[in-house]
Formats: structure tokens, sequence, C-alpha cells
């Protein structure tokens, strides 16, 4: 644990020491298979068992780390732990520009109000801005609106990162939720941007 109390903060400049000699590209490959690793172990101490993982191209660019619950073996889904949501476990990419106009209806429509379908504060954000290529589906959350919408002091440092990302397209960058409930809405959000030299800026948000 950190001396500020969150367990899962990580020092991923230790991964970069012996890798700044890569080229970008390679560089963030292997940064990325390593980060997984501390993130899927992280992610199985937060349910307390094995996760079933699965990696996928929601959006072109981005990969997306996903725990289907309903086809664990020997976990929550079973019954021999608290039952969970199959929810995001991280997602990362390289950002660009937005491929098509940003549909205002379809996310409306996603479950339903969000009104009606989260709890009161919260909306449907994005794990990745649409500003710099995120997109719907898997790739949507409950966010809350003060941190979302840059109300709030934190939320102006999260909203500065996807800024960032945005106008510097072609950037490596990640975000993680962290979860302390069995739902899918997370308590904290972790945010990487790997800048061109080769460090990394690292923001964590309470969400």
């Amino acid at each position: 644990m950190t001396a500020n109390g969150n367990p899962f903060e990580f020092d991923y400049a230790s991964f970069l020491v012996d890798l700044h000699g890569l080229e970008m590209q390679e560089l963030w490959r292997q940064l990325t298979e390593r980060m997984k690793a501390v993130w899927i172990e992280d992610y199985e101490t937060m349910i307390g068992g094995m996760a079933n993982i699965y990696q996928f191209e929601a959006d072109k660019g981005f990969f997306t780390l996903f725990d289907l619950v309903d086809e664990r073996v020997g976990c929550a889904s079973d019954g021999s732990e608290e039952e969970t949501d199959s929810r995001v476990v991280a997602v990362f990419g390289q950002s660009q520009l937005p491929r098509n106009r940003r549909d205002i209806n379809r996310q409306r429509g996603f479950l339903g109000p969000s009104t009606r379908v989260l709890p009161d504060g919260y909306e449907k954000g994005h794990f990745i801005a649409y500003s710099f290529g995120g997109g719907m589906d898997s790739n949507l959350f409950p966010q809350k609106k003060s941190l979302n919408r840059g109300w709030s002091a934190e939320g102006k440092r999260y909203r500065a990162m996807e800024k960032y990302c945005a106008d510097h397209v072609g950037t490596h960058c990640f975000v993680r939720p962290v979860y302390d409930t069995p739902t899918w809405i997370p308590s904290m959000l972790e945010f990487g941007i790997l800048k061109d030299d080769k460090q990394l800026w690292v923001g964590w948000f309470q969400n």
C-alpha cells in the first residue's frame, strides 16, 4: 500500500528502466504486457479469486481487458464467491482523431436514461473519451458528473489529461477502473499517458 492509502497504485516507472532504448511502439508493446499482468493481478485481488479475462479491440487502436463473469470457472458466477458484474478491467491504446460523429442518441439509449439506471450524480462517461478515439458499448461506464465534466478540481485534472491525448494524436495511454463493490461502477480511475520523452504521466481519480 502506498503512503496515500491506495493499495493498487504501482510504480510503472520501474518497468521503463530497461525499455528506454527501444523505439516507442516496441516500448509501448512491452510496457503494456507488463502492466497487464499487474492490472489482472490487482483485479483478482479486488474480486478475491480468478477472473475470466478477454482482450478485444472494441474501438480501432484501443484494446479492452474485460471480465466476462458468465464464463468464469470456479469463481463468482458459480456461487463460490460474491457475484460481480461483467466489467472492464482496463483499456489501453493510442489516441487518434474521432472516426465518426458523436452518436448522442445511441449513448442516451444505452441501458436507458441515466437518471433511471445510474445513481444520483452519475452519468454515462467514456473510459476513452470520444475526443481522442473512444466509442460506445464496453467503453461506457457510470462516471461522476463532476469528474466527467471537469466541474471539480479532480475533474479539471482529468479533463487536462484527456485534452493532452486529443491534442497529441498518436499518444499511448490507458485507463483502468478500480472497484470496491460487485457492480460495474468504479470507485477510482487510473489514467496513464506515455509522453514523447518516454515518461509516464499517471493520475488517480475518485469516482
